[in-house]
């Protein structure tokens, strides 16, 4: 069909118009990028914050969700591709591979890691080596290190991943040996990485690294060049992290806790650290600060407090090993300070009046030191849904309201306090809470009994005669509790029983 003149005319000029946006964005990833590699990460921050996201061509978006990641934004990774991997309609097409991988890492940064895990686990990493980091990623969140270092080798060594993601692997790899304790070949792998960055002048990734070795050093005794290793990495992430100094300031201490011949001398020191990583909210220097009191002081009450100040199973482990086998019992009361007869400890999770109730005061009580997010909330009562950054936020903010409720018709001395997307409970009044690591979790599903090798969610809700919403619940929950992997063929998934 032949068009008009006037016409062929507007056509190219939209098409020119388009490649013209299009090149804007790219010069505006270039720059970014080299920002960030120089140091400016905050700035980069900053300006991802004011960019209107609907206007950036769909073939750049998971660049932008990977300057999101860098800069620690994993909340504008969720609220620009949403749209797009979780869309409520039929896309002309499909989220690919890369842009679920990105929207899964955006998920597992911000504690949703459920839907973290069961994303990465529909693509062949193989194919999309990105997948190796995020998956290595989601298990260093929960500080599973020794579960994170064989995908971290398999990303660094794969063909089709850039010069430059290799060494942030490798950075990462750094992390994931110290914090598995792998002190046999960390050295090399710090001291070859160190020479790389020095010789191509990668300045953010050198201040990590160097935060990374001066750890190592500590640990080997080697306080002195710990030391000098804190300040230049200090000096060179002042410009990209706002609590450098705080944590040059920690590592100091603990240096002088481990070198002391008199540790308790040094305790007013530690509780000034401590409340100024509360004023910046830096939750993380501070229960810091407690496990190497309680490992210098050989203190059970505060190592006992660091042990059951953390839902992580992996980082239980990492206590006890540290510190030397001890008794950690089934059960254990929260107190801050003085505490008298008259406060008996309050069991917050079987005398609430309702299931959702008792859940949510159970997942508040496994975490002592920082407020929990409202991502990883969601995640931790809501396992089989989705996560929605509007709906999902505006559920959870009515369940904190009648937890609050309840607290004040009780006349509980506990609040439930707020911070930035972030909750956790304050005691008063010298209040004591009765925590236990048993939990009531409801029976998992069962799967149909005539069910094809490679099934599809209609067959599973056809089978079982329920609808496919709850078909693909109990299909996630079964997948997470690893009865059941999931396979692509074509243009739909399928699954399989293990």
């Amino acid at each position: 069909m032949a068009f008009p003149c006037w016409q062929k005319i507007n056509l190219f000029q939209f098409i020119k118009k388009d490649k013209i946006e299009a090149l804007k964005y790219e010069n505006q990833l270039k720059q970014w990028d080299e920002l960030i590699r120089t140091g400016y990460a905050l700035k980069v921050r900053a300006l991802c914050r004011q960019l209107n996201h609907k206007k950036i061509p769909r073939a750049l978006l998971v660049e932008y969700a990977q300057i999101a990641r860098r800069v620690g934004a994993p909340d504008l990774i969720i609220l620009w591709l949403r749209p797009i991997v979780r869309s409520d309609k039929t896309l002309q097409k499909a989220a690919t591979a890369e842009e679920k991988a990105i929207y899964g890492l955006g998920l597992l940064r911000l504690g949703a890691f459920h839907e973290a895990q069961s994303i990465l686990s529909e693509i062949d990493p193989e194919k999309d080596p990105q997948v190796y980091f995020y998956q290595a990623s989601l298990f260093m969140n929960q500080w599973n290190y020794q579960k994170a270092i064989p995908k971290l080798r398999k990303y660094v060594h794969h063909p089709a991943v850039n010069d430059y993601s290799k060494l942030v692997g490798r950075l990462n790899l750094c992390a994931a040996l110290l914090g598995s304790a792998k002190t046999d070949v960390i050295a090399n792998e710090i001291s070859s990485l160190m020479k790389i960055l020095e010789r191509k002048n990668i300045v953010l990734l050198k201040g990590n690294l160097l935060e990374i070795r001066s750890q190592w050093l500590i640990e080997q005794g080697q306080y002195k060049q710990a030391l000098e290793d804190l300040e230049q990495a200090a000096q060179i992430l002042n410009k990209a992290d706002e609590r450098s100094l705080i944590y040059v300031n920690k590592w100091r201490l603990i240096v002088k806790l481990k070198s002391s011949p008199h540790p308790k001398e040094l305790l007013s020191e530690i509780v000034a650290l401590k409340k100024q990583a509360v004023a910046a909210k830096d939750w993380e220097t501070v229960r810091d600060c407690d496990l190497h009191l309680a490992l210098t002081l050989k203190d059970k009450d505060l190592i006992l407090k660091v042990f059951w100040g953390s839902k992580f199973l992996a980082y239980k482990q990492r206590v006890k090993k540290n510190y030397g086998d001890f008794d950690s019992g089934e059960n254990y009361v929260w107190s801050e300070g003085q505490t008298t007869k008259n406060n008996p400890p309050i069991d917050l999770v079987n005398e609430a009046p309702t299931p959702i109730l008792r859940r949510l005061f159970y997942v508040l009580t496994q975490e002592l030191y920082q407020p929990i997010r409202l991502t990883e909330l969601i995640d931790s009562l809501y396992p089989n849904e989705y996560y929605h950054p509007i709906s999902s936020p505006a559920r959870l903010h009515r369940l904190i309201a009648r937890a609050r409720i309840w607290l004040k018709e009780k006349n509980y001395p506990i609040e439930l306090q707020a911070y930035r997307n972030a909750y956790k409970l304050h005691l008063i009044d010298h209040a004591q809470i009765l925590l236990t690591q048993k939990a009531v979790f409801k029976k998992s599903p069962t799967p149909p009994e005539h069910l094809a090798e490679f099934f599809t969610t209609k067959e599973w809700a056809f089978q079982k005669n329920v609808s496919e919403r709850t078909a693909r619940r109990e299909i996630l929950k079964l997948i997470r509790a690893k009865r059941i992997e999931s396979f692509i063929r074509g243009p739909h998934t399928k699954y399989r029983l293990i």
